[in-house]
């Protein structure tokens, strides 16, 4: 799922129950479940879909952005300038510096926010249009406000 954290930008966590599909916009009902972990700093949360209360595709070439906590494990290159996010969707650059960078963060353990754009066809990879903001998991949500 990708929550929102700001106006156009998401940040990523799983729904037990919800099958997310790119290209569409939801809206859903979530239950939200803290657990405490003894001896860890930060508890489990797991959430779990109560209802889809809406489904839109998207339409027009407006970007949004991806906050990807921990690349390492959730992003994936592919080939010099293609990567996959999620397992689930690929992505080009429309910047080689970028290209070039993003390996060099995601091998650094750095937490990324990123810019994207749909192409006009969905099926096809977003583009990666910049790396908005990277910093380590500790400092990222203070050094990389929307």
């Amino acid at each position: 799922i990708l929550e929102p954290t700001g106006v156009g930008s998401f940040e990523a966590f799983v729904v037990q129950g919800f099958e997310f599909e790119w290209g569409y916009q939801y809206e859903l009902e979530i239950e939200t479940t803290i657990t405490p972990i003894p001896d860890y700093h930060k508890p489990a949360v797991n959430h779990r879909l109560l209802k889809l209360t809406s489904k839109e595709q998207i339409t027009g070439t407006a970007p949004f952005l991806l906050k990807v906590g921990n690349p390492q494990e959730l992003i994936k290159q592919l080939a010099a300038e293609r990567f996959r996010v999620f397992d689930s969707k690929d992505f080009t650059c429309l910047s080689a510096s970028d290209c070039n960078l993003l390996p060099e963060l995601i091998e650094q353990g750095m937490s990324v926010q990123l810019e994207f754009y749909y192409a006009d066809d969905k099926a096809e990879p977003l583009q990666l249009s910049k790396i908005k903001c990277f910093s380590t998991s500790e400092y990222f949500n203070v050094d990389c406000k929307d």
